[in-house]
């Protein structure tokens, strides 16, 4: 079935995800699938939109009828995987969507990441390390960065932590972190938790991570202030 979701709608639609506007998207979506029941596009991108909105059961039976209706993409199952992974704990599940968008696109990488964690999580050293390997982005240097540090391999570690950081995200400099804590390296491993929680402020697990670290260099301020803004997140987590 041929996708017709045209390029100027696409854009406004990834628009208003970017945005956080969730139900704004979700209200164009749906009119536009009354407008145009068979393009195959919609579904997805519904799904998505649901998945913003914390519509999980929702997002599950859009992202299905995607995967029916769009048997050669990828993108149904990679989804489909994260959500058994991410939110479900099904790594066995997530790992058949993973396995399943591999098959339609060998060259996945997003596919290739995350069933690469699921071998990682299972204990399956070898096989996670091959397929992170293939996928070669920056994820993927994290995770040859926790296996090497698993392995007690620091410089190694420290080597693909590093390159995982140039992407510049929250979790690439957690994971540089607690490489250079391993290494003994405790204040750049602040600087580089302070760079992850300019990124992501909401995160309560960065202050804390910070002032256990700020404890271990005996920076008593450090400590108490991010110990203060940990306690004050944890606080707005605890109100909703």
């Amino acid at each position: 079935m041929q996708i017709r979701l045209g390029i100027l709608s696409f854009l406004i639609i990834a628009g208003l995800l970017r945005a956080q506007q969730p139900y704004e998207t979700i209200r164009r979506l749906r009119g536009m699938e009354r407008t145009d029941p068979a393009d195959a596009a919609l579904p997805l991108q519904l799904a998505l939109a649901y998945y913003a909105a914390g519509q999980k059961i929702l997002f599950q039976r859009y992202a299905e009828e995607a995967a029916r209706r769009n048997p050669r993409d990828p993108q149904p199952h990679y989804a489909l995987g994260r959500h058994a992974l991410d939110d479900l704990q099904q790594q066995d599940a997530a790992a058949r969507h993973f396995q399943e968008a591999l098959r339609l696109d060998p060259a996945h990488v997003p596919s290739l990441y995350h069933l690469g964690w699921c071998h990682e999580l299972d204990g399956q050293s070898a096989k996670a390390e091959a397929l992170y390997r293939k996928a070669n982005n920056w994820l993927a240097h994290l995770g040859l960065a926790r296996l090497a540090l698993e392995a007690n391999e620091t410089g190694k570690a420290l080597e693909h932590a590093r390159l995982g950081a140039q992407a510049n995200e929250p979790s690439a400099y957690t994971t540089l972190a607690r490489v250079l804590l391993r290494a003994g390296q405790t204040a750049q491993a602040i600087e580089a938790l302070q760079k992850a929680a300019l990124l992501d402020p909401a995160d309560a697990r960065i202050p804390y991570q910070i002032s256990r670290a700020a404890a271990a260099r005996k920076d008593a301020a450090l400590e108490a202030e991010s110990l203060r803004k940990y306690n004050e997140l944890r606080a707005l987590y605890t109100q909703r």
